[in-house]
């Protein structure tokens, strides 16, 4: 499929998120129930992160649901992602603007999910659109200048830092803010964080 210049994709994004209607919302890990992950795989191990990661919120931090939405830039599903197949996007289910049209996202976005995690550390076109038309009531992510305006509570860290590490301070921050017990008051007029 012949994709179209970046500039005009960024200018669907825009559009489309502009027409977005939210009401963040603002809970501590232990108060969410749903919980979305945007995550781009490129190998092996960063599909046994995003695993660890999963079992890591459902079993050790109690959330009832963890929904992944996977990114993979290969036109055919790796083997390694065959337990997440039905939740993964690939390079054939894009449109000419670069954005998702899979049934999944559709999916996806029509779940309420209480915290969305941003972990498109390459800041991938497919999962910065989806971020920008989520509904989610509080969107965490490392900051990056793309995404600025389309997070709630953005984290700033070394590029060197893992990302266990990463996602440990956004747990972190997400529980600090959920709390009551941030540093900074938390504004729900949608104003935005980074620590």
């Amino acid at each position: 499929m012949i994709q179209l210049p970046e500039k005009w994709a960024e200018q669907r994004l825009r559009k489309d998120s502009s027409r977005v209607i939210r009401n963040p919302r603002v809970k501590s890990m232990a108060q969410a129930e749903r919980v979305g992950i945007l995550f781009g795989v490129k190998n092996h191990e960063d599909a046994n992160l995003l695993f660890e990661f999963v079992t890591y919120l459902k079993k050790d931090l109690g959330v009832f649901s963890v929904e992944p939405l996977i990114y993979v830039d290969q036109k055919e599903l790796p083997d390694f992602l065959e337990t997440y197949k039905s939740k993964t996007i690939l390079k054939k289910d894009l449109d000419i603007w670069g954005v998702p049209k899979h049934e999944i996202v559709k999916w996806f976005l029509e779940k309420k999910v209480d915290i969305l995690f941003d972990l498109n550390i390459a800041s991938v076109f497919p999962l910065r659109y989806i971020l920008a038309v989520s509904t989610a009531g509080l969107k965490v992510g490392l900051h990056t200048p793309k995404n600025e305006e389309f997070l709630d509570l953005m984290i700033q860290m070394e590029p060197s830092s893992n990302l266990w590490e990463q996602i440990r301070q956004m747990i972190h921050y997400v529980n600090q803010i959920g709390q009551g017990n941030g540093k900074s008051k938390w504004s729900r007029s949608g104003s935005r964080h980074t620590v």
